[in-house]
């Protein structure tokens, strides 16, 4: 029997290459990056510090954030995912307007929306786990598709979730070989906030220094950081908000042109740090400083971890995105998991007739738009090389190719009637 989901699927894309569809994508974020070069550079031999380990050292070439993920950009990702957000990707906590993110939410289960105060539009968002951070990852690797929390937009993709709920299961996820976008590696962190290839060699400080930054907004000298001096928590240093806009701190880049890796929001990055001679917690590492952080937490040999549930106005994240040159994708895979299948059908069906869309949205034709041909690319190799039915289950790719012939037939004697109708009219 065929699926009804794939000639919902076709449908849509005869009404989009006909000009009837009038549905419209919402803006995908353009998220700032810097290239991290020098592939191959040494671990900082200085690093070692709390909990042992020497980091930095980077054997490829990538991408970072140049600024923390923003509570702007956080709550598109929940607009697109979490109508329902049955994985907890909204915390109440995130509403404060003080010192949280400023977001809310709208309605009920089933018909969530969130929105942002426009004075935290570009301030890091926090009171985000490790968690969801990772689904976030996801959502940016299969494109920013919209649909409910799945396999197809956040529990898979640069990690393998699928549904998981509890720190242990956390712990255990690893980044795929495959991953376009994730969660910075230690040592992909700390050689963008340490590692100066001009030197060679590492500073203590993400903003270019030995010496600990200071927190004055106004100082336009650098090494500034909004970051807490001492042991007391000082007062707001913008207004009455406790973050600070991304990148205000302008002149205390790090080596490579980052931004706040000093401060406002510590940051996750994907390491495990055994705590055992401690307290016998296992934990995912966080980096960097934060408003409510003494600036001893910004220096390299600072390492600090929580629980991969744990939430914090002080913990945010940023993203890598990997050289996306050294994947090789199979024709009409548009997730980069290895296999054409029901989840590439989803993200093409997500984004056909999308203009300027980037190669892992389903443009497998190079041509700037998801259209008739990307379809044909991805069902010619449906199956390669494993065929998976994860959510719905298609026919024979042959079949298919029949089925949208047909049915553009039908879309096209449908024009061609109307036109007779219209032309009828015009004649009366």
């Amino acid at each position: 029997m065929r699926s009804f989901a794939v000639v919902v699927f076709l449908q849509a894309m005869i009404v989009s290459l006909s000009g009837f569809s009038q549905a419209t994508a919402a803006p995908a974020i353009q998220m700032p990056l810097v290239e991290v070069g020098q592939p191959g550079n040494a671990h900082d031999s200085a690093g070692g510090g709390q909990f042992g380990g020497h980091f930095g050292g980077v054997d490829y070439e990538y991408m970072i954030g140049t600024y923390a993920v923003t509570a702007g950009q956080y709550t598109q990702f929940l607009n697109s995912v979490a109508a329902d957000d049955p994985f907890g990707l909204y915390h109440t906590s995130m509403a404060h307007m003080e010192w949280g993110s400023g977001i809310t939410r709208h309605g009920s289960a089933g018909a969530y929306s969130y929105e942002v105060a426009p004075l935290f539009v570009d301030r890091p968002v926090n009171f985000v786990s490790w968690a969801e951070a990772a689904r976030f990852a996801n959502w940016m690797h299969h494109g920013q598709p919209a649909g409910a929390a799945g396999l197809s937009t956040t529990e898979s993709g640069a990690y393998w979730i699928n549904g998981a709920t509890t720190a242990q299961a956390f712990l255990a996820v690893e980044r795929q070989a495959d991953a376009r976008w994730a969660i910075p590696s230690e040592d992909e962190w700390y050689k963008a906030a340490y590692y100066d290839p001009a030197l060679d060699d590492y500073w203590h400080y993400p903003t270019q220094s030995n010496t600990a930054p200071g927190n004055d907004l106004d100082d336009e000298s650098g090494n500034n950081a909004n970051i807490m001096i001492g042991t007391v928590i000082p007062q707001p240093i913008d207004g009455d908000l406790y973050t600070t806009i991304v990148g205000q701190f302008h002149n205390s880049p790090s080596p490579w042109g980052t931004f706040d890796q000093a401060g406002n929001v510590h940051e996750w990055t994907e390491a495990i740090i055994d705590y055992t001679p401690i307290n016998g917690a296992v934990t995912r590492s966080v980096r960097g400083g934060a408003f409510t952080i003494s600036e001893e937490a910004t220096r390299s040999t600072d390492r600090n971890g929580e629980s991969p549930l744990y939430r914090s106005r002080y913990i945010g994240f940023r993203l890598v995105q990997l050289d996306l040159d050294q994947i090789i994708l199979l024709p009409g895979d548009a997730n980069g998991d290895g296999v054409v299948d029901d989840l590439d059908l989803a993200i093409v069906q997500a984004n056909l007739g999308m203009l300027d869309a980037a190669w892992e949205q389903g443009d497998f034709t190079e041509d700037g738009r998801v259209g008739l041909r990307d379809a044909f690319v991805l069902l010619e190799h449906y199956g390669s090389p494993v065929a998976q039915t994860t959510y719905i289950s298609i026919p024979e790719p042959g079949s298919v190719t029949l089925m949208m012939l047909g049915m553009m037939m039908l879309a096209s004697r449908r024009c061609g009637r109307v036109g007779h109708i219209r032309r009828s009219i015009a004649g009366r």
